[in-house]
């Protein structure tokens, strides 16, 4: 059974309607704690930061979608970016990572497939995966747009055996 495809509808018309929650969740407190910004909150307003915008709500699910691992999500275990998998997939007796050419093209069209199921309104215009065996990290660009008409942005995923980053350009 395939999954339901929902047709993209920009609701950024109107400039005071919310449409979600922007990531980290943590930006809009303020350097407070979410229980201090929570009890603080008076006006109606929310802990956490919203999204005004069809393309800032596109690219906070993007980063979600790139930052979560597949099987990390409950209830779906495909949700999720196969980045993790290689990098942690394949040690060599050095203790780094040995990713070959194929794998690399690999990353470039699970992500693409990835993307494009779980976020089908996002349209890639080009996924780039380089290996950095030497300090255990793969870089990741992606340059996409949320609109035919939309201007073209990259966002650059950096996913290593510590941690994963990810810069807007």
């Amino acid at each position: 059974m395939a999954r339901e495809t929902f047709t993209y509808q920009p609701l950024d018309l109107e400039p005071d309607v919310g449409i979600g929650v922007a990531l980290p969740f943590n930006n809009a407190a303020g350097g407070r704690t979410a229980t201090q910004a929570y009890n603080a909150n008076t006006g109606g307003g929310s802990v956490f930061s919203t999204t005004y915008t069809t393309e800032a709500q596109a690219i906070s699910n993007l980063k979600n979608l790139l930052l979560t691992r597949r099987g990390e999500r409950f209830m779906l275990p495909t949700f999720g970016s196969p980045v993790p998998d290689y990098v942690f997939g394949n040690i060599t007796a050095g203790g780094g990572i040995a990713i070959t050419p194929d794998e690399v093209s690999d990353i470039e069209g699970d992500l693409t497939e990835v993307i494009n199921f779980w976020l089908p309104y996002i349209i890639l215009d080009e996924v780039t995966a380089e290996v950095y065996p030497d300090e255990n990290t793969v870089r990741i660009s992606i340059v996409f747009r949320v609109t035919e008409r939309g201007a073209n942005r990259r966002i650059v995923l950096f996913q290593s055996d510590t941690a994963a980053d990810i810069i807007e350009e």
